[in-house]
């Protein structure tokens, strides 16, 4: 890698371009009622930076449903966001990758299977992103998504994880870059 570290944070919330515009005009706030920051290039980087992180593969961490008198809103949403990531990538693809996001409503199975096709064959996105649940439909007993941890937080469970004594170098060599790059190549 071109950068600092080998580092690969493989879950990193992206809340930028049509994601902050609908969140900036419905409002929109997740269960507990955190404030959802604004995302930026130049503050991922900087944090990416910071923490000693070479790339981020980004993701959305919601589900949008059809609206209220707008049935394709999902679909629409799922499709401009996975523009945003691939454009994205495209300008900075030593440093973001993406999975895509999907319309899980109940209502179009096929716009699932086509925008998983889209994103991964046409927009060149590295997997895709399912959450625990669309619309109160659970996928798994206890999977969930929970926010993201404060970043005073990165840095001291950075450090606990590296010094965990049950490592090798070998070991430590493998969970801080080896299986990420074995997923996504393109960053080893």
């Amino acid at each position: 890698m071109n950068v600092t570290t080998d580092r690969i944070d493989v879950h990193c919330h992206y809340n930028g371009g049509v994601v902050q515009q609908v969140i900036e005009r419905t409002g929109y706030r997740p269960r507990g009622g955190y404030v959802v920051g604004r995302w930026t290039v130049d503050g991922a980087l900087s944090f990416m930076d910071r923490h000693g992180i070479g790339a981020q593969i980004l993701s959305l961490p919601l589900v949008m449903p059809a609206s209220v008198g707008d049935a394709g809103f999902a679909v629409r949403f799922a499709r401009q966001v996975n523009e945003d990531l691939a454009a994205l990538i495209q300008d900075r693809p030593e440093r973001f990758g993406a999975f895509a996001t999907v319309p899980l409503n109940d209502a179009d199975a096929d716009a699932t299977l086509a925008e998983t096709a889209c994103a991964l064959d046409e927009l060149g996105l590295d997997g895709v992103v399912l959450t625990s649940n669309a619309e109160g439909h659970y996928f798994g007993l206890f999977g969930t998504d929970f926010p993201a941890a404060p970043e005073r937080t990165i840095g001291h469970n950075i450090e606990n994880f590296m010094a965990f004594a049950g490592f090798d170098s070998t070991e430590r060599a493998g969970v801080e870059h080896g299986n990420a790059a074995a997923l996504f190549p393109r960053f080893g």
